[in-house]
């Protein structure tokens, strides 16, 4: 074989490879977009917000408060298989100076929470599930919204219960939506998902306790 025919051969093959590759890409993006579009009946002017790297961002109204759904794929942390978390937050200021953090099983790898970043641990009381962690970023204040929780101790016992955030921007329930394929993990190190779409029904459960915490809050808890 000419050297001329080994380039147009090496040229046809990376081609052909860049073809492939971008409709990977483009079958990615395609199965994510399905993965989120459940939600746009569920909010009023919804909106997916493509991510080069990610799911969609889902913004819009619900019952009148502005709210975001992010699907967040995690692989950093230590656990045999990538997740799938759902960030639900109601996006609304509060009358609030702290916030307050409660993580199930903390690994400290949580890097898309601010946990790790509160200095103040608090007591958990006897009666909230072992797995809870609260953390606030002040001492007063932070103590108080823990009644704000007290309602939702159910979703820190549940096995994929993960975070409840309060902060004056508004409150955030951090939901474990689903584990990566093992196979796909093991032998090709990809973060690949079941491909079923979100389930509205989940995510609207979430926001009504985001709204119910934000309503204890403006009570004064």
């Amino acid at each position: 074989m000419t050297h001329t025919a080994v380039a147009v051969f090496v040229a046809l093959a990376i081609a052909v490879l860049g073809t492939l590759q971008y409709r990977g890409v483009l079958a990615r993006r395609a199965a994510r977009a399905a993965y989120v579009a459940p939600l746009l009946a569920l909010l009023e002017d919804a909106r997916a917000t493509p991510s080069a790297v990610d799911f969609p961002r889902v913004t819009g109204r619900y019952k009148g408060h502005d709210v975001q759904i992010e699907p967040h794929t995690d692989s950093m942390t230590a656990r045999k298989l990538p997740v799938l978390w759902l960030l639900v937050t109601l996006k609304e200021p509060l009358p609030l100076t702290a916030s307050l953090d409660v993580m199930t099983r903390p690994s400290n790898l949580e890097y898309w929470s601010p946990f790790e970043s509160f200095p103040i641990d608090l007591a958990r009381p006897a009666h909230w599930p072992d797995t809870a962690n609260l953390r606030a970023d002040q001492e007063a204040g932070g103590g108080k919204l823990r009644t704000a929780v007290e309602p939702h101790l159910d979703f820190l016992g549940h096995p994929k219960g993960k975070e409840i955030l309060i902060t004056p921007k508004g409150v955030r329930f951090t939901w474990l939506a689903e584990e990566g394929d093992r196979n796909a993990y093991l032998i090709m190190r990809q973060a690949q998902f079941s491909g079923e779409p979100i389930d509205p029904v989940v995510v609207g459960r979430l926001l009504e306790r985001c709204l119910a915490v934000a309503e204890a809050v403006k009570r004064g808890v």
